[in-house]
């Protein structure tokens, strides 16, 4: 058999040296770039791309920090709005109905609680709000408020029990003014508090709803919207809106908390006033 012939190696120790030593000069010069590229955009996006930034003053960081709870913007022209606020539980069942409105006169928001069972007739037919609500939704249940209190509706929130216990956990317990001691064992809940300032869960809120009349109601309505307005800030709202808004159904848009007079806007500016009142207070306020 015919050997292979190896092949002959003709550089000289002192080439391979060179060739060796210069791959390693390349190598390394390629690394100091790769190495001082990465080194500039990463100091460059700490200045946000902008050298300017490199010569600002001392006090814009501590000035920047001092804005992490800063209070969101308010309405410059409050104007009376009327919102419908609905909580429902299984086979839509209203735990409680309210009227959340806007008074620009008084810089104030009033909240009036309705009766779900409360008749009123449309278009000549009979029924109550909750059979207007479980036959037609919630279109029904606006042109049945409507007609009832002779007032316009210019946004609605409709809530499952669930969803508000989420928005409660978001916010914070609510802080509810219990008049009378309440201790009550019944087939569907069981609830039991001490009279006075109490803090409630969302599980405790929901069965609060559901065993109070109307106008107690009505007071822990005024207690959620304060605890969730207070919870807003300029950083957050934006955040907070979408967060309560994707659980529920809403006609309220991305403007009524972007633009600076938008809906949500004038409830902030006016979130220092919220008060339960009567379905004919509501009725007097002037328009703007």
């Amino acid at each position: 058999m015919r050997r292979k012939k190896s092949k002959l190696n003709f550089a000289s120790e002192r080439q391979t040296r060179a060739k060796r030593l210069r791959a390693f000069v390349i190598s390394f010069v390629a690394f100091i770039l790769v190495f001082g590229t990465v080194s500039i955009l990463v100091f460059m996006k700490s200045l946000d791309f902008n050298l300017d930034n490199l010569i600002r003053q001392p006090q814009d960081s501590t000035e920047q920090s001092t804005d992490t709870t800063q209070a969101p913007t308010i309405a410059a022209a409050p104007v009376n709005v009327t919102t419908l606020f609905v909580c429902y539980g299984d086979d839509d069942v209203i735990l409680q109905l309210s009227l959340v409105c806007t008074n620009a006169e008084e810089n104030s928001i009033m909240v009036a609680t309705l009766d779900p069972f409360t008749s009123v007739t449309v278009n000549s037919t009979g029924n109550t709000f909750q059979g207007w609500f479980q036959t037609t939704g919630i279109n029904g249940l606006l042109q049945a408020v409507e007609t009832n209190t002779q007032l316009k509706i210019d946004r609605y929130i409709k809530q499952s029990e669930s969803n508000l216990k989420k928005v409660i956990t978001k916010v914070g317990d609510i802080t509810v003014d219990i008049p009378q001691a309440i201790s009550y064992r019944g087939t569907d809940f069981s609830l039991f508090l001490e009279s006075g300032q109490q803090k409630l869960t969302g599980d405790l809120f929901i069965k609060y709803l559901q065993y109070a009349g109307t106008e107690e109601q009505a007071n822990a309505v005024c207690a959620l919207l304060r605890q969730t307005l207070q919870s807003f800030t300029e950083e957050n709202l934006d955040t907070m809106f979408n967060y309560i808004f994707n659980l529920s159904e809403s006609n309220f848009s991305v403007m009524d908390y972007a633009d600076t007079n938008g809906l949500v806007r004038v409830y902030l500016s006016m979130r220092g006033k919220i008060e339960s009142a009567t379905l004919e207070a509501i009725a007097q306020r002037g328009d703007t």
